[in-house]
């Protein structure tokens, strides 16, 4: 059997005994994995129980031929009435079938406009309509505790007590059939209406989270659509700002290896009169091929030793590349361990960069050299700064959180 269908269809014939012994194996196979069907079967059968057991009336002598003396006049005064004149139809019909095309065509037109207008802001509601009927809770859990309780039969008991088994079919010849046990009955509808209960539910909820994941990533395409052309010139203004300026040429006596992710203390370069550099990172291919202002001079070798110093700058100094004249994007960390990347802020806890604003969200993990990863920075090209650090970074973009894998290191 294929569907429910096939296997209704086959009910009358199964309480007759019409059917042959591998049509009758097959339909009480799929009713012993099927409870609602078996409940369907049951209630079909007391129908035909309380039929059969109705009196058998025979009709009264001479029904039949009363019945067709009085038809018969009637049938031939009808065959023999001639037909009715019917008029040539007026050609009304065509400019009637102009004026509503022409109708359907402007009202067509005000449909798509108003949807197309509408689309954003329609499916934002859906969504958040959406997300409530899911909160909400079901109410038929709390409605049969007793019958998830119920004790459930064995299938070849709840056949039993309809009236038939596998081996013999259900007798036809006599008016009226035994009926089933009412309390096997009773005891196996409640487990059945549990396990129904059940399966909808899940169901339900099943349907619900597709239709949320829908109709959000709908929302998502709306709103990307809607602010590219917004966004397109903040781009273009963010690639002049973020532009980091050429890389001075290194000093002499300059350390190997400065740690400009961190910073660097240079109290001992600083009392020996160590002339000290940093170079920016280094720019992506896009940011290369924008225009960058002019490289600023080397900076003057720091003179005399700490204590002609003032006291409030502290006996440790921060060295950090020289800015270009132009405007450039400020990325810098202080001791608490906090980094301002544009306008993202982040702080260091447990090893790990996380934005402010992220409060233990789900997030989707990437890996620096991913499809995924090189899509967001050509999105958004401030994330180049969110990319240039070291550790793991979480961040937020497209309306999303997601943890950016630590660097490899050599």
């Amino acid at each position: 059997m294929k569907n429910r269908d096939d296997i209704r269809d086959q009910f009358s014939p199964l309480l007759d005994g019409e059917l042959s012994p591998e049509e009758r194996a097959a339909v009480e196979a799929a009713l012993s994995d099927d409870a609602e069907l078996l409940r369907e079967l049951d209630s079909f059968k007391r129908v035909d129980d309380l039929f059969r057991a109705l009196p058998a009336e025979n009709a009264p002598d001479g029904f039949e031929d009363a019945v067709r003396e009085r038809t018969h006049p009637r049938m031939v005064a009808a065959a023999a009435a001639a037909p009715p004149h019917r008029a040539k139809p007026r050609r009304y019909w065509t400019a009637g079938l102009a004026a509503a095309a022409v109708l359907v065509v402007a009202a067509g037109t005000v449909l798509f406009n108003v949807s197309r207008h509408a689309a954003p802001s329609q499916l934002a509601a859906n969504y958040d309509m959406a997300v409530k009927e899911t909160a909400k809770p079901s109410p038929s859990f709390r409605d049969a505790p007793a019958a998830a309780s119920a004790p459930a039969m064995p299938e070849e008991e709840r056949l039993e007590a309809l009236g038939y088994t596998s081996a013999a079919a259900p007798a036809t010849a006599a008016p009226a059939t035994a009926a089933p046990d009412p309390v096997a009955a009773q005891q196996a509808m409640p487990a059945d209406a549990a396990a129904g209960v059940r399966q909808r539910e899940a169901e339900e909820k099943a349907e619900d989270v597709d239709r949320i994941a829908s109709l959000r990533q709908e929302l998502d395409a709306a709103n990307n659509g809607v602010s590219d052309t917004r966004e397109e010139q903040p781009r273009r203004a963010m690639k002049l700002e973020s532009a980091p300026a050429p890389a001075p040429p290194p000093a002499k006596d300059m350390p190997a290896e400065l740690d400009s992710d961190n910073g660097i203390v240079a109290d001992e370069m600083i009392a020996a009169g160590t002339e000290v550099q940093l170079a920016p990172p280094a720019a992506t291919s896009e940011e290369t091929a924008v225009a960058a202002p002019a490289p600023a001079p080397a900076s003057p070798p720091l003179e005399g030793s700490l204590e002609n110093r003032s006291e409030t700058t502290g006996r440790k100094a921060m060295v950090a590349p020289s800015a270009p004249s132009g405007k450039m994007a400020k990325v810098g960390k202080d001791d608490s361990g906090k980094r301002q990347i544009g306008a993202r802020a982040f702080t260091f806890r447990d090893g790990v960069w996380f934005e402010d604003g992220y409060n233990a969200e789900p997030t989707n993990a990437i890996d620096r050299n991913s499809a995924s990863a090189k899509t967001l920075l050509e999105q958004d090209k401030q994330l180049s700064g969110v990319f240039g650090l070291a550790g793991p970074v979480v961040f937020k973009a497209n309306r999303q959180w997601y943890k950016l894998a630590a660097a490899q290191t050599d």
